[in-house]
């Protein structure tokens, strides 16, 4: 049998794995004609005679494969063989002859590089020989060949030893002696150069050494039958082992394995797949060898599966205690066409792999303005046994952090594996400096030690602690295209008294926009025109008119004594007056779409149509919850957010520092606010002016009254 194994994995069902694609499927009984033979005469054109094949010539078959025969006698298609009837695995017709060894080194050769699909990939058939005098060889020596696949074109060559492990009794004309049969099973996956060991890649030439069994008078003889190219099959039914509803093959030697977590209980491999691909109805037998450590189910005898169709073998194939010491269990599975003996053997390891619990690592604390990044490591497996892996299925943050990359969901760690993070962002945009602290929670599930579904795994979760220190940004130039977002989380600046940021707004050109902490102009003096409620911030934009949303943060604890969040107002500092003034009346619309709100800019959006538009210029508010104010502007300037100092003049009802329509807007909606004739008294006077106020123009009088009779509206949408 192949040597070769490859491993899948099963679970709760057999998982999808690739078979290697056949060139050619044929199989030869040796027999002439149809519909019990091949389909052709072997030896049409015989030279010493019907169904002969003599010493140094070749008969090709139809399909291109050719039989060479080098053994210095004539050999034969037909059934005349004498010792090879005895053995259990030669039947009827075979290909069989008596070596001489006149020949300098007798052989039986069959080749493909003359047929149409080149070479084979794999090549099977049954041998028997047995030499009169003395018990026959229990091996026999091929030479295997694949022509112009080496490096620069050389042949590949190797030998291949199989052991004839069947002995039978010759018969009389051979003294009773012993001979020797067995299986050949050839596979390009397990054949490599004698000399640079590089892989085959097909299967051209097979010579067949028979000298062992050569004499001068022939009195040694073997015997070569159901020869199978591809994994082709003689008679009407043949039995394989499937998987996925039987749209997968598993080749002889696979390895298919079922992972546990190791826990109390039972650990079953449960039942595989047989499909029937043949044109007949059968019946399939299974037997158990190489156990190690798997208790073998009960298996199958004369189990009828249908022609086209599948069954199951009996469940469970093997157990074991799941508290067992991790590692490897397994028995070998062999499968037996009851009824088609041509159809070659299926065998196939049935493993369980049971999983020590991951042992996770990496610092749990982790400073991220230090460079430090977040790491997911798990201990490697222990010594001859399994440890699960896990993969991550999300992410939570808190605290304005996030990873980037490398301990993100899809991510698998296995064992003496790690994941680490190479970029984790703290959203630093609004906040004032210090140290800020958030959490990264990792969820994950367990999966075997290479990655795949593990039974009985468990959800398992990690929490890390982040840390950010914040120091000052002192500038920040952003150069945005034409109709990018000015924000949010684009543009901003801190300290420890303010941050500043833009939370909306589209660039109407490509430009260049500067923030900067500005310095009060008015600090020291002994009569400021305003009192701040931290540093002012200078926004600068290349292009000017756009319609943006600045956001202020403030330190509660610097607020000026008796100023309530509420009251807090938007300033811009007016260079020529040398005052700081309403921000609101150097916007575009002059202040008119002036409106207070009490809460967020997202919570303002809320009651409008949810996006920024020209409407919602000289809107402002103040968030208390979150220490934050924001308005709503057009213009660069020195920003600053305050209150106005000194007495209030009478007749400003809205606090602005100035007395103007705006105030009069207010006294309408409510007269309750104050005394129209303080508004009359000091009309046009900003806080800083002169106690004595003119009176309002006839002018403004009349269109006061116009507005008195006619009613005004108060609504902005």
């Amino acid at each position: 049998m192949s040597n070769r194994s490859m491993h899948l994995i099963f679970a709760t069902a057999v998982m999808i794995a690739s078979a290697s694609g056949a060139s050619a499927q044929l199989f030869y009984s040796h027999t002439s004609g149809s519909p019990d033979g091949d389909g052709f005469v072997w030896d049409e054109f015989p030279e010493g005679g019907l169904n002969n094949l003599s010493d140094g010539n070749q008969f090709d078959t139809p399909d291109g494969v050719s039989y060479n025969n080098f053994t210095g006698n004539d050999t034969f298609f037909d059934d005349n063989y004498q010792a090879a009837g005895n053995a259990p695995n030669i039947n009827g017709d075979a290909w069989w002859g008596n070596p001489r060894d006149d020949e300098a080194f007798p052989q039986a050769n069959i080749h493909f590089f003359n047929s149409p699909f080149g070479g084979a990939q794999t090549l099977d058939f049954d041998f028997a020989w047995a030499i009169a005098g003395q018990d026959a060889p229990d091996f026999l020596e091929l030479e295997i060949y694949d022509y112009e696949a080496g490096i620069e074109g050389e042949d590949l060559f190797t030998f291949v030893y199989v052991e004839l492990d069947q002995a039978w009794n010759a018969g009389g004309a051979f003294g009773g002696f012993d001979g020797r049969s067995g299986t050949v099973f050839l596979d390009i996956f397990d054949l490599t150069d004698e000399n640079t060991g590089e892989p085959f890649t097909e299967i051209e030439d097979v010579l067949i050494t028979v000298a062992d069994v050569g004499t001068s008078g022939g009195t040694g003889e073997f015997a070569i039958d159901n020869v199978s190219i591809d994994g082709g099959v003689g008679g009407g039914s043949e039995v394989i082992f499937t998987g996925n509803s039987g749209t997968i093959i598993f080749e002889n030697g696979t390895t298919i394995t079922s992972n546990y977590l190791r826990k109390p209980g039972t650990a079953t491999f449960s039942t595989i797949v047989v499909s029937n691909v043949g044109t007949e109805d059968t019946t399939f037998s299974t037997t158990f060898d190489n156990v190690n450590g798997l208790t073998p189910g009960v298996p199958d005898s004369g189990k009828f599966v249908a022609a086209g169709s599948d069954a199951f073998t009996n469940s469970p194939l093997g157990s074991v205690d799941q508290n067992s010491p991790s590692g490897h269990y397994s028995l070998d599975v062999n499968l037996f066409n009851d009824s088609n003996p041509s159809d070659p053997i299926n065998f196939l390891t049935a493993r369980i792999g049971l999983h020590d619990a991951p042992s996770l690592g990496g610092a749990q604390n982790v400073d991220v303005s230090a460079g430090e990044q977040v790491t997911l490591s798990n201990a490697a497996a222990p010594a001859g046994g399994l440890r699960a892996g896990v993969e991550i299925t999300s992410t939570l943050f808190s605290g304005g952090f996030a990873v980037l990359d490398g301990v993100t969901a899809g991510a698998k760690v296995l064992p003496g594996e790690s994941a680490s993070s190479t970029s984790i962002t703290f959203d630093r945009y609004g906040k004032l400096n210090g140290t800020y602290n958030g959490t990264l929670t990792v969820n994950m599930e367990m999966k075997s030690q290479l990655g795949f579904f593990l039974n009985d795994a468990e959800t398992l979760d990690r929490v890390y602690s982040l840390s950010f220190d914040l120091d000052s940004t002192n500038i920040d130039t952003v150069n945005f295209a034409a109709s990018e977002e000015l924000g949010p989380r684009k543009i901003g600046v801190n300290n420890a008294t303010m941050a500043a940021t833009i939370l909306d707004g589209t660039s109407t050109a490509a430009q260049t926009v500067v923030m900067t902490p500005g310095g009060n102009p008015e600090f020291g003096e002994s009569d400021p025109s305003a009192d701040l409620t931290g540093d002012p911030v200078d926004v600068s934009f290349s292009a000017s008119g756009d319609l943006y949303v600045l956001q202020y943060t403030f330190d509660e604890g610097n607020l000026p004594g008796g100023l309530s969040e509420a009251d807090i107002l938007p300033l811009a500092y007016e260079t020529g007056q040398q005052d700081w003034i309403n921000a609101l009346g150097l916007n575009s619309d002059g202040g008119a779409g002036e409106a207070f709100f009490l809460g967020s800019f997202a919570d303002y959006l809320l009651g409008t149509d949810g996006t920024l538009d020209p409407a919602d210029l000289s809107a402002y508010g103040v968030d208390p919850a979150n220490n934050m104010a924001w308005v709503v502007l057009d213009y660069n300037s020195l920003f600053g957010f305050g209150r106005f100092a000194g007495a209030a003049i009478p007749g400003d009802f809205n606090n602005d520092g100035d007395v103007n329509g705006l105030d009069f807007l207010d006294w309408q909606r409510n007269p309750a606010i104050g005394d129209l004739a303080d508004w009359q008294a000091n009309y046009g006077q900003p806080l800083s002016a002169a106690e004595v106020v003119p009176e309002p123009s006839s002018a403004v009088l009349l269109m006061l009254g116009a507005l008195a009779l006619c009613g005004v509206s108060t609504s902005r949408r």
